[in-house]
């Protein structure tokens, strides 16, 4: 089996459609992505902004995915603080982290990368949280410009209220804020999802060949994918059935996939990803605990996988793993961010497919 660096090839014909029924991982999701283009009003400076760009009541493990544009005219700071409002200690521990910024790296570099960077980040860092204090356990800087991914998973040992901000200056924030002022026709969102990791099985055989299967988007035809976003700071739930611009940007997908050659001779596999049109997609996929990136568009595909699979036989592709704090070995997670054009609704979703 041959796990392939970024490659380009032609736009593939249809496949045979399939679908998944997904099973949701009891890990909640922190989404931080509106305002998308941040501008100086979202400032948590109590001279500038003075304003937070999420509020989530957190208790137990948690996974924050944040994705901006630093157009506040400032060299800025994204930071993540906690703050205990109850009358005892509360420990926090964090795991994994990550963050990258353009410049120096570009979107496809930020999109990706920032994937191997949170896989491959190891130890962990603890504090308490004392009553009617706060900690930031997450801090990086971001120039002006610069559009920037930011990761963090943590777990709380009681209720905290997590604030995400940007900033020059964190002595600058002094309790005042309030959250950034919600814009009813905004295509990007803010809040916390119930699972940001989903894992879904099948069984391929090579006749059928080529497949084809749809992700990240509330038309897929695939049951329970899509993480509904509740809005704490506005009161608003973003689903499928309200019509959001829903894409599941940043979750993580394990598929469990075992191909059956039953052709009677051995047969080479060959695993794709694109866009399903012009559309952009970023995409990150850790394999054995490396993971590798790719951009694509809808003329151009990513031939991420080639197998050779003897007759007769079943190889089980991707093997089951939980969301634990590393990948486990010979696991697959998908994660797609399709970011290009920024804020368009209805993007096509992100196609993989298999052909013999």
């Amino acid at each position: 089996m041959t796990f392939n660096d970024c490659n380009s090839s032609s736009t593939l014909t249809d496949g045979n459609r399939i679908y998944f029924n997904f099973t949701r991982q009891p890990v909640k999701w922190i989404y931080c992505n509106y305002p998308e283009r941040l501008q100086s009003d979202a400032l948590g400076d109590s001279t500038l902004g003075n304003h937070f760009l999420n509020q989530v009541q957190v208790n137990g493990d948690y996974q924050l995915y944040a994705s901006y544009m630093n157009q506040t005219g400032y060299d800025i700071k994204f930071g993540v603080q906690l703050y205990n409002s109850g009358s005892s200690s509360v420990t926090v521990t964090r795991y994994n982290n990550a963050h990258r910024t353009s410049p120096p790296f570009d979107y496809c570099d930020v999109e990706g990368g920032i994937w191997a960077d949170f896989f491959n980040s190891s130890g962990t860092t603890s504090y308490t949280v004392a009553p009617y204090s706060v900690v930031w356990i997450f801090e990086e800087d971001v120039p002006v410009g610069g559009y920037f991914n930011s990761l963090v998973r943590f777990h709380t040992s009681g209720n905290l209220w997590c604030f995400p901000y940007v900033y020059t200056n964190s002595s600058n924030i002094d309790g005042t804020a309030t959250c950034y002022p919600w814009n009813t026709a905004s295509q990007v969102y803010r809040g916390h999802g119930d699972s940001y990791f989903i894992s879904g099985w099948k069984t391929l055989n090579i006749s059928n060949m080529p497949y084809k299967y749809f992700t990240s988007t509330c038309g897929s035809g695939n049951t329970n994918e899509m993480t509904e976003i509740h809005d704490y700071c506005s009161g608003i739930n973003h689903s499928c059935s309200s019509g959001a611009n829903l894409g599941n940007w940043g979750m993580q997908y394990l598929f469990n996939i075992t191909v059956n050659n039953d052709t009677g001779a051995a047969r080479t596999i060959k695993a794709y990803i694109g866009a399903a049109s012009a559309a952009h997609a970023y995409v990150a996929v850790n394999y054995n605990n490396t993971t590798k990136w790719c951009c694509r568009d809808g003329n151009t595909w990513w031939n991420w996988l080639t197998d050779t699979i003897p007759k007769d036989t079943s190889r089980f592709l991707f093997n089951k793993s939980r969301a634990s704090l590393r990948p486990r070995k010979k696991s697959i997670r998908i994660v797609v961010s399709r970011r290009k054009p920024l804020c368009v609704k209805n993007f096509p979703p992100p196609v993989l497919s298999f052909f013999p």
